[in-house]
């Protein structure tokens, strides 16, 4: 090897030992960024040369910076993100409605029917008592009020979840967008080793989409990523489909997915905080249904019982309450001229019967353990405490999941910290082994520059 030959080992040393000085710099700068790869400097020995029938080498040469990830990691990582979102979303929406349902307060709906048949058997010490009868007709007035307040709560966390959902899947569009943008820069950069800034800003988007809608992410090697909702790609290469929000005829939410010129609904295969708001939303569905057909059957089979005794008058008893076939529950209340004239309440079992008579007012308080509900299995009291145990059955499955789908997280991204993360006392001793690379090739370069100078005056 020539001195001309040394010099330019020399040289390829320095640039490869300033590359890794770079490297580490980049490392150490960004320690703390969230979502940052750590990167390592890779490198190989330059092509040989033929001289003096000999193949000398040429140095090293730098051919690019390794972005220090494990795909099949983060993918399982990607994952478990959009359950832990799921779980807590779910967990939140939940929680409100059960607070409608929460009993002792007087206010909520299984104690507002129990504290009516209560004052209707109190009624029945003295059916002619104009007081009692006026405080009967409050305490129904308060059940409706109960059954109202609470389809209105359902109704608000139902339409809140729609328009949350809207809102999420609307700025999730600008991440698919952004995410086909940076597989784009990845490809036209040359792949993975070129392009590991691009691959860190698209992966740190990549669990924002999860968190969101629970995508799943499948990491190509060469840095791009494809990602699915329920087996369908939303992002592929540099192309992003686009998810849209309607409501079909009853209120149902619809999240679909652009497909030639159709569309694919994927509602059900919704993860992240989106899929957990529509879990909350067929939990409150499915209550609201269920206290609809309370509010009918109880008011249909009150009132027939009631038509069937007579006023303080000594008239047919009419209608106690009244609803809409449309919406029950929203629109249960007392019939208006019975909220108006308390002596209109139908206690006596017949038209002559004197003024303390209260057999029809016996057989109205009965109803109260007659199995009237769900297919004749349960009585009114346990018909509303089931709806409330569903929603609370559902806040503890949903509690349950987030604190384990927490841990599972917790757990990966200390994995993924231990294989992407920065060391900064790896870090520290990778300083030192690029500074010590590079003073030797700096004293390669100036022992070969000395031997030339040397040279040069023998020469001249």
């Amino acid at each position: 090897m020539s001195l001309l030959d040394a010099l330019s080992a020399g040289r390829s040393g320095l640039r490869v030992a300033s590359a890794g000085l770079s490297v580490v710099a980049q490392n150490v700068t960004n320690a703390t960024t969230e979502g940052y790869s750590r990167r390592t400097l890779n490198s190989t020995v330059a092509d040989p040369v033929r001289r003096y029938g000999l193949m000398l080498g040429q140095g090293a040469r730098a051919t690019g910076t390794g972005r220090m990830a494990d795909q099949l990691l983060d993918a399982r990582l990607t994952s478990s993100l959009g359950d832990q979102a799921r779980s807590k979303a779910a967990l939140d929406r939940l929680s409100a409605i059960e607070s409608t349902f929460e009993e002792g307060a007087g206010t909520d709906v299984v104690s507002a029917y129990e504290d009516f048949f209560d004052q209707l058997d109190a009624l029945r010490a003295d059916p002619s008592d104009d007081a009692a009868r006026l405080e009967t007709v409050d305490a129904a007035s308060r059940l409706a009020a109960a059954v109202n307040r609470t389809d209105d709560t359902l109704r608000t966390e139902m339409s809140g979840i729609v328009d949350e959902v809207t809102a999420r899947v609307e700025d999730v569009q600008a991440s698919l967008d952004a995410i086909a943008g940076f597989n784009a820069r990845i490809a036209a950069s040359g792949g993975a080793d070129a392009s590991a800034d691009y691959a860190d800003q698209a992966f740190q988007l990549v669990q924002d989409v999860a968190e969101t809608i629970g995508a799943t992410a499948s990491f190509g090697a060469d840095g791009q990523v494809t990602l699915f909702v329920g087996g369908h790609a939303v992002v592929s290469g540099a192309t992003a489909r686009t998810l849209s929000v309607s409501t079909d005829a009853d209120g149902t939410p619809k999240v679909t997915v652009s497909a030639d010129s159709g569309t694919i609904d994927v509602s059900d295969d919704l993860g992240g905080a989106a899929g957990g708001l529509l879990d909350a939303w067929d939990v409150a569905s499915s209550v609201l249904s269920k206290l609809d057909d309370f509010a009918s059957t109880f008011a249909d089979a009150f009132n027939a019982q009631h038509a069937a005794g007579y006023d303080a008058n000594g008239d047919a008893g009419g209608d106690f309450f009244s609803y809409d076939a449309g919406s029950p529950a929203a629109s249960f209340a007392v019939a208006s001229d019975l909220a108006e004239d308390p002596s209109l309440i139908a206690a006596a079992g017949a038209s002559t019967a004197e003024a303390g008579d209260s057999d029809n007012l016996q057989s109205l308080v009965a109803l109260q353990d007659e199995a009237l509900f769900d297919g004749g299995t349960k009585t009114g009291s346990r018909y509303l405490s089931s709806l409330a145990s569903t929603v609370g059955s559902s806040v503890s499955t949903a509690s349950l999941d987030a604190e384990t789908n927490e841990a599972l997280v917790d757990d990966l991204s200390s994995l993924r910290d231990a294989v992407s993360g920065v060391d900064l006392d790896e870090e520290a001793a990778s300083l030192l082994e690029w500074q010590a690379a590079y003073e030797a090739a700096s004293r390669v370069i100036s022992t070969a520059d000395s031997l030339l100078g040397e040279l040069m005056d023998v020469v001249r």
